[in-house]
């Protein structure tokens, strides 16, 4: 699928590359070296390929249970990319002590993000360098996930003005809370507020179609030379493709509580 064959889109996608490589730009001034939180899917892979093409070669890390989705692709995408990745290993203790620290320490008791930020906190833990990129925000901003295009049109971009609002002003504070914890600064480029403000501006067409998500990400990935096998491949969530939801539902069943009952059990 040639995505930036359409002229309307090509202009969106152009500006999209513009804005992120002048956000990145602006983030990595006097840096020498970035570390990448890489799954392998679109965006974390286009944030990646302009680091790579346009600074310096990042340094790409993945999180995930042996033998997980996240855990496979990253490692062959990273291989088509051309780029060195390390990845972690999520053991299944790792799950009850990650939700201990984030109670207690980050003050992170919301149910409904703990399943991502669990591999977010084992994730940075074993990253060496001091800046981190992640790619948080794509799916709200440009129309990720599946609920979008379960919805009309109309009904899609009220719920992503709705997301991108949440993100921003409630759970964004808490993954450079994460960051912090472990000495790290995050750098978060689809919640750039041009960024976000070009996602609210261009038409739902050029983020969703009967086939495919976020189209201007997938087209701009394409424009910059990544493989197809990366450009328009689905990628699960990241509590999904680590295999941590999995593995939280069975600490759960151990517990005999549900996570909210279990996240108050440690306050």
């Amino acid at each position: 699928m040639n995505l930036t064959g359409h002229p309307d889109l090509s202009e969106d996608v152009q500006r999209l590359h513009e804005l992120l490589s002048n956000s990145l730009g602006r983030e990595l001034e006097g840096l020498k070296e970035v570390a990448i939180l890489f799954s392998g899917g679109v965006d974390s892979a286009l944030l990646a390929q302009i680091v790579s093409k346009e600074y310096f070669p990042p340094s790409l890390y993945s999180i995930g249970f042996d033998k997980s989705n996240d855990t496979i692709w990253a490692n062959e995408a990273a291989g088509l990319m051309g780029l060195d990745i390390e990845q972690s290993m999520i053991l299944k203790e790792d799950i009850e002590a990650a939700i201990r620290v984030l109670v207690s320490e980050i003050e992170m008791t919301n149910p409904k993000w703990m399943a991502v930020f669990i591999p977010l906190y084992l994730g940075l833990a074993n990253i060496r360098e001091d800046v981190v990129i992640m790619g948080q925000g794509a799916d709200e901003v440009f129309g990720g996930y599946r609920k979008y295009r379960d919805a009309g049109p109309e009904e899609a971009e009220e719920m992503m003005i709705r997301d991108i609002a949440e993100i921003i002003e409630a759970e964004a504070e808490f993954y450079h809370k994460v960051a912090k914890h472990h000495g790290k600064r995050l750098i978060l480029p689809y919640l750039d507020p041009e960024v976000i403000a070009l996602g609210k501006g261009i038409p739902y067409d050029h983020k969703i179609n009967d086939l495919s998500n976020k189209l201007v990400v997938r087209g701009l990935c394409e424009g910059l030379g990544l493989p197809t096998e990366i450009s328009q491949r689905p990628k699960k969530a990241m509590q999904y493709g680590t295999g941590v939801s999995k593995e939280l539902r069975k600490v759960l069943k151990a517990s005999g509580m549900d996570l909210d009952e279990f996240i108050s059990s440690l306050q």
